[in-house]
């Protein structure tokens, strides 16, 4: 009888324990959602707000959801230089080009070559800047010692290089767009549980960069560069 008593008590702990770990995920995913949110609403803190709300949930995912808001905004002011710079420049160039397609569209003949170039090449542009804006938190967050010119170059290498894991993220970014419609569930975890599998789906990615040591193979390739700028003076 105290055996069956024992077994269920330790059932009933479990259950306990693993519903106490799901609504402690849930309130951090919805925590985080909510601010990115906020954060987002000025643009230019759009890329920091992401960038941190990438970082808390890869820290939560290796070492559990605490303190959520103290954690969220010590990432914010952690990363918010390098991703605030970096931010900003892909917000110019959309513009720049989104202008620049409406001014070869509509001051040129549709039949002219050069506002059908000007026009073509804007839309490259823009999905360059997509396709490397895909990885650019990932980088940030795994790789700190990458300046703003080294995170973009490796995020364009990382784009195209691994693209099953920038189609991972494609999908999920998509699914993010899309959830505006069931609003609710949106404001609540329509950013962050994209977020998560993200970080989930393009780990072996990120572990596979980390273990060849991408850093120093950087650090070498200029250092090399230098020295052949050197023998060249």
């Amino acid at each position: 009888m105290k055996y069956k008593r024992g077994a269920i008590m330790d059932i009933e702990n479990k259950l306990n324990t693993k519903a106490f770990k799901f609504f402690d995920w849930l309130f951090g995913f919805v925590v985080i959602n909510l601010i990115t949110i906020i954060l987002s609403i000025f643009i230019i803190t759009l890329l920091p707000a992401f960038v941190a709300a990438y970082a808390t949930i890869k820290g939560f995912k290796e070492n559990g959801p605490t303190k959520v808001i103290r954690t969220y905004f010590k990432n914010f002011k952690k990363y918010s230089e390098k991703s605030f710079i970096i931010g900003l420049f892909i917000i110019i160039i959309i513009v720049v080009a989104a202008f620049s397609m409406w001014f070869y569209g509509n001051q040129f003949e549709v039949t002219n070559p050069i506002g059908q170039a000007g026009f073509w090449v804007m839309i490259a542009v823009l999905l360059l800047v997509f396709l490397f804006s895909l990885h650019v938190p990932l980088i940030i967050i795994n790789f700190e010692s990458f300046g703003i010119l080294d995170t973009i170059r490796i995020a364009i290498f990382v784009c195209f290089r691994y693209f099953i894991s920038s189609l991972v993220i494609i999908i999920a970014d998509i699914v993010m767009v899309i959830g505006i419609l069931a609003l609710p569930i949106w404001v609540l975890i329509g950013i962050s549980l994209p977020i998560f599998l993200i970080i989930k789906f393009t780990e072996p990615t990120y572990y596979y960069l980390h273990k060849i040591e991408i850093e120093k193979i950087i650090e070498r390739a200029k250092e090399i560069e230098n020295e052949e700028d050197d023998f060249g003076n």
